[in-house]
């Protein structure tokens, strides 16, 4: 294989990254981690049946294939045509030379009105040119109290209308000493910190109040 394509979604990649590169043999290679091959095994029988190129994959774990892709880039070989990669790992992988510009050789600029802005600007290098195309829009939700909100005097719709906005609102809440949860995973750490001896203070102090 003469290239390494950096993937983030594996059926819009495999049709831009692959079919024109590899069509005098036939045959290319996905890499990837789980679950990204269930996936595959929807999608690869259309995909072959209409372009005529079979696709083999190879899945990693998420740290083994990172790291083996490193490797493969530096080196020049070994990595698949289209592979999978984390957004921040896009930098490091475009600068190592081992990524194909989508734009220059694929034309990939014109299906940006696929995608959500942020998500499309993930995919590109710093010539502003596309090395990857996006998988998903990892979408996040905050989850409030109306009756802390409001006690507080701040407008939901106002406080999320952009980072500034919601920045503010937050400061507006810790004047008040509200207690502010940053990240869904740090709830996953209470529940499982639940198991420290009573009387240590992770979250709260002897009386009962948050650190």
């Amino acid at each position: 294989m003469k290239f390494k394509t950096l993937a983030l979604s594996c059926a819009v990649a495999l049709g831009l990254g692959t079919t024109a590169a590899n069509a005098a043999d036939k045959e290319i290679r996905f890499d990837g981690f789980p679950d990204f091959d269930s996936s595959l095994k929807v999608l690869l029988p259309d995909f072959e049946k209409e372009t005529g190129i079979k696709v083999d994959y190879l899945m990693n774990n998420h740290g083994d294939h990172h790291t083996k892709l490193t490797t493969n880039l530096a080196t020049g070989s070994g990595a698949g045509d289209v592979i999978v990669v984390d957004v921040e790992k896009i930098g490091p992988f475009v600068g190592s030379g081992g990524l194909v510009n989508l734009s220059e050789n694929y034309g990939a600029d014109k299906y940006e009105e696929r995608f959500a802005p942020y998500a499309w600007a993930q995919g590109k290098g710093a010539d502003g040119d596309m090395y990857g195309i996006p998988v998903d829009l990892g979408p996040g939700v905050m989850y409030y109290r109306t009756d802390v909100f409001e006690k507080a005097g701040i407008d939901v719709e106002e406080a999320i209308k952009d980072w500034d906005s919601y920045i503010a609102a937050g400061e507006k809440l810790k004047e008040q000493n509200v207690q502010l949860i940053a990240s869904a995973a740090d709830v996953a750490q209470a529940i499982i910190f639940t198991t420290v001896p009573e009387g240590e203070g992770l979250y709260f102090d002897k009386d009962g109040n948050p650190v």
